[in-house]
């Protein structure tokens, strides 16, 4: 249980320092496989990923405790499963909307 919690601790300081870097610095250049040349609008596409990598972190850490209070892993994976697959919807509808524009 202590490793869960540490990793989901740690987790959470990497989203959050990820989410800083992209939404206050600009730093696009920390987002995998990123073309910058074809992103619309920078400005507004670096403040939806950071946001939503902030709010990320900050849930994996409200995770962490979570589990370190209810001694429930089982809570803790079911959240960290939503957690990833909220922040992968959240990520592809910045993409769309903020994003690359698509040739067809």
């Amino acid at each position: 249980m202590t490793l869960f919690i540490f990793i989901n601790f740690i987790l959470g300081f990497i989203f959050i320092f990820l989410g800083y870097e992209i939404k206050y610095n600009k730093r696009l250049d920390l987002i995998n496989d990123l073309n910058i040349k074809n992103i619309a609008d920078k400005l507004s596409y670096s403040k939806w990923i950071g946001f939503s990598e902030l709010i990320t972190g900050l849930l994996f850490l409200i995770t962490s405790f979570i589990v370190f209070i209810t001694k429930s892993i089982l809570l803790g994976s079911a959240i960290n499963v939503l957690l990833i697959v909220s922040l992968i919807i959240l990520l592809i509808y910045g993409d769309r909307k903020y994003g690359t524009k698509l040739k067809k």
